[in-house]
């Protein structure tokens, strides 16, 4: 498995969910795509242990996220979300064993993901409640 070349198409963020995945001391977040925008915690936990794991296309920083897709009914992978601030090392000359290394630890950190260590940021109106109760 390579580092892909192209970029998925980047769509503005308002559109998309985003889900904070706690693993301990860390934590990563996971950003539907568009299509997949009404998707439940419940939904992904299942996502992130069942779907397909592959390197992303290195961002401005220079670090290699994590895009997840699921098979259609015609053997199709389509793009489900992406999964960023895992640390893992890699780059864009990356060899081939530490890109499958990564996956493989990846995976096995999100099979022990329990639903509560699934989130979702605090909405604007849940924030000022927080902020008008103290």
């Amino acid at each position: 498995m390579t580092i892909l070349k192209k970029k998925a198409k980047v769509t503005n963020s308002t559109d998309n969910t985003t889900f904070n995945i706690y693993l301990g001391k860390e934590s990563i977040k996971f950003n539907t795509t568009k299509t997949f925008n009404f998707m439940q915690d419940t939904q992904l936990l299942s996502i992130i242990t069942k779907g397909i794991i592959e390197p992303c296309v290195p961002n401005e920083s220079g670090y290699i996220n994590y895009q997840v897709s699921l098979k259609d009914n015609d053997d199709k992978n389509k793009l489900v979300g992406f999964i960023n601030f895992f640390a893992n090392g890699l780059n864009k000359d990356s060899s081939e064993d530490e890109i499958n290394d990564s996956i493989v630890n990846l995976k096995d950190v999100l099979s022990n993901v329990q639903l509560d260590d699934i989130t979702m940021p605090m909405t604007e109106s849940e924030a000022t409640a927080l902020l008008d109760n103290l």
